[in-house]
């Protein structure tokens, strides 16, 4: 899945991420493209 999304996206534009199921989620994180990880915890989603 990830070799195919990576194939359409455009890495300088867009911003993919996959979030596993579980605990200690934050470590396993795969982000495609544009982005990076940050504390959730410090941060405000509207």
């Amino acid at each position: 899945m990830i070799a195919k999304i990576n194939r359409i996206i455009n890495p300088d534009e867009d911003s993919i991420r996959i979030y596993p199921m579980g605990r200690n989620f934050e470590k396993d994180i795969v982000i495609l493209g544009k982005g990076e990880i940050f504390d959730i915890e410090n941060e405000y989603i509207f």
